[in-house]
């Protein structure tokens, strides 16, 4: 069997959630870094953005 292909698809749909999921967490950060309250909306907006995206 060749592996390569699913190895490879497998490996770059990690990279992108991992790269969405750092980004949102970065912007929580600089958020609650900056005006030391957790921002609710940020996470609103994600969720919105991912619903979005599957419709």
């Amino acid at each position: 069997m060749h592996f390569g292909p699913h190895l490879l698809l497998a490996a770059l749909e990690g990279l992108v959630t991992s790269a969405v999921l750092a980004l949102t967490a970065l912007g929580l950060s600089l958020v609650f870094g900056v005006m030391r309250v957790v921002n609710v909306a940020h996470g609103e907006f994600f969720m919105l953005g991912a619903v979005l995206a599957w419709a």
